[in-house]
């Protein structure tokens, strides 16, 4: 042997073991032989919802805290999750971290206000227009478009999207499914789900395709989510004070631009007519104001911008919710759930219509809702019997069908059967007041089912379902004798 000895002076020796200190239980830990301390990492799970249980929407950007290191940057999944693995046990999460939230709310209140003092100031510019038609209508419809108020019907009047509060007899109750449907939707369970999943399943395509014939329109324009996505809008709006105080200002200008004689406290049903008018014309592109002889391109014109900046409002008051709730704590492995509140839902109670002016004098003491409930009252009363003396001249007598003519306007008539004497279709219509003018609908549907004839839609009753063919039939309108 050469009797070489390799030099190993340049070989890093571990430390020194610290000298025993006389506790057994707090000695620290040895490295085995040929290992490297570990690092402590924590696997995170977080789940955001809205309170009602649904996921909050995927794609929505997060921010994820560990106590040591830079934050992980990325978006919830479909189910509203995150995961993900962390270096050490602590961490803060955050959505919406760098979006700047409150310039967003506030510079889309800045542009609601803008275009809401357009509307005040147009209205204001046509007042003389607007008194020149007061003094072209008949007492008895002057009385009924002042008795009009916000939630019932003032705004959808004056853009001209209803003529008449006299109109809304036919709105009553399907608007009144609607907001139903809409609140119990909105305040139901959706852990399965979205709260949109259960107002479609709570309020139907029939109660839909009433309610979007009522207002006088073709009912494929409007789907229900779009009604949804307005009443969502209206919620997020009305939960925020300062918008609630900009729309209720707007609400007394407006009332007094339309002389309108009461001004009613501005309420949920208000916010909703407001949102629902404004965000349906957007939705829809105009088509359902289009059709409407009495509103002008510059009512469609301001109301799709109104449109526009309630739903950048709703959105961004939506987004600040998020932000606001969206945040959680945590240490070490697990999973957590996290709740964001959503503002209650608006009440979007049913339109009303107000007493007929040549009514008796001693009705005119009633408050409104008396008065509704006699003329709905005295209508349906007058329907049923005239209904019955139909019956003796015509078989197979059916009520309430709906009937659609050639150029697509739809229409409902009160009553439909087979003439005894010739065997034709017969078809009746009961006013129960000498003043109660026909609807739009009706203006324009009844002369040409009277020419050419119609087809009748949805369901139907009887013999009468839907797609049954009507010939040119004359509609005979039944009104009260005169007294």
């Amino acid at each position: 042997m050469s009797g070489y000895v390799p030099n190993n002076r340049n070989e890093r020796k571990p430390p020194s073991t610290p000298p025993y200190n006389g506790d057994f239980n707090t000695q620290p830990a040895r490295p085995l032989e040929g290992t490297t301390s570990a690092v402590s990492t924590s696997l995170v799970g977080i789940r955001f919802v809205w309170d009602n249980g649904e996921c909050l929407d995927a794609n929505i950007p997060f921010s994820l805290q560990p106590a040591e290191g830079n934050a992980l940057k990325g978006a919830l999944n479909a189910q509203g999750c995150v995961t993900q693995t962390i270096p050490g046990r602590e961490y803060e999460a955050q959505l919406l971290a760098d979006v700047e939230v409150d310039a967003h709310v506030a510079a889309a209140r800045t542009e609601l206000q803008g275009v809401l003092d357009e509307i005040i100031a147009a209205e204001q510019a046509e007042a003389a227009k607007l008194q020149a038609i007061q003094d072209e209508r008949s007492g008895a419809m002057n009385a009924l478009h002042k008795g009009l108020a916000f939630g019932k019907g003032l705004f959808m009047a004056g853009v001209g999207m209803v003529d008449s509060a006299m109109q809304f007899n036919d709105l009553i109750s399907p608007h009144t499914y609607l907001s139903n449907a809409l609140r119990s939707a909105w305040n139901a369970d959706a852990s399965n789900g979205s709260w949109m999943d259960s107002f479609r399943q709570n309020f139907t395509a029939e109660q839909h395709r009433e309610l979007v014939e009522a207002l006088g329109f073709d009912p494929s324009s409007i789907t229900r989510e779009q009604l949804a996505q307005a009443y969502e809008i209206a919620n997020f709006i009305y939960d925020d004070a300062p918008s609630q105080s900009m729309l209720g200002r707007f609400a007394v200008d407006y009332a007094k631009a339309q002389n309108a004689e009461e001004i009613a406290e501005f309420s949920g049903g208000a916010a909703f007519e407001i949102v629902l008018t404004a965000v349906l014309a957007v939705l829809t592109g105009g088509a359902f104001l289009a059709a409407k002889a009495a509103t002008s391109l510059r009512h469609l014109k301001l109301l799709q911008r109104l449109g526009n900046a309630l739903t950048k409002l709703g959105a961004a008051l939506r987004r600040a919710r998020i932000k606001a709730g969206g945040k959680a704590r945590g240490n070490g492995t697990g999973a957590q759930t996290v709740e964001v509140r959503r503002p209650d839902g608006v009440d979007a109670k049913p339109l009303q219509t107000v007493n007929e002016p040549d009514a008796p004098e001693t009705t005119k003491t009633k408050t409104r809702e008396e008065q509704l409930k006699e003329n709905k009252k005295r209508g349906e009363e007058f329907a049923a019997a005239k209904t019955e003396e139909f019956r003796t001249t015509a078989d197979s007598v059916e009520t309430e069908i709906t009937i659609k003519t050639a150029d697509g306007t739809r229409t409902r008539v009160d009553a439909i059967g087979i003439d005894k004497d010739t065997q034709s279709i017969s078809i009746q219509e009961y006013k129960s007041s000498e003043t109660a003018p026909l609807t739009k609908n009706q203006e324009a549907a009844f002369p040409q089912i009277e020419e050419s004839g119609g087809e009748i839609v949805g369901k139907g009753k009887g013999i009468f379902t839907g797609g049954t063919k009507v010939p040119p039939t004359t509609i005979q309108i039944i009104r009260p004798p005169e007294e």
